[in-house]
């Protein structure tokens, strides 16, 4: 909701409770934003297994060396090992690979 800034995140005391989860309710409202999405974007879902112990920096800083989304993936995963990951570490990417036109996509 943007209430707190990244270090305040960080050190929330309940930064770990769930409030949205698929099947415990009927009917889930979705968090939903859109941008533009251009070639060459990537991406990123994670468990807190990476954000709690990769900063955003960290992860752009890997997402940009211009790696395979595997390499980055990997590179995310042994980053979060080596500062002490003792959770899942859990790591999904997509990369846009090419810019379409509306008009070119299937209706």
């Amino acid at each position: 909701m943007g209430q707190l800034n990244e270090q305040q995140a960080t050190d929330f005391l309940y930064k770990n409770i769930i409030t949205k989860a698929v099947g415990t309710e009927p009917y889930v409202e979705p968090s939903v934003h859109s941008s533009e999405v251009v070639n060459g974007d990537i991406f990123l879902m994670c468990s807190d297994g990476l954000s709690d112990l990769v900063s955003k920096a960290e992860m752009e800083k890997i997402l940009s060396k211009g790696l395979t989304v595997k390499e980055a993936a990997q590179n995310l995963v042994e980053t979060a090992k080596s500062l002490g990951g003792h959770d899942n570490v859990t790591v999904v990417l997509a990369k846009v690979e090419e810019d379409h036109d509306s008009k070119d996509l299937p209706r």
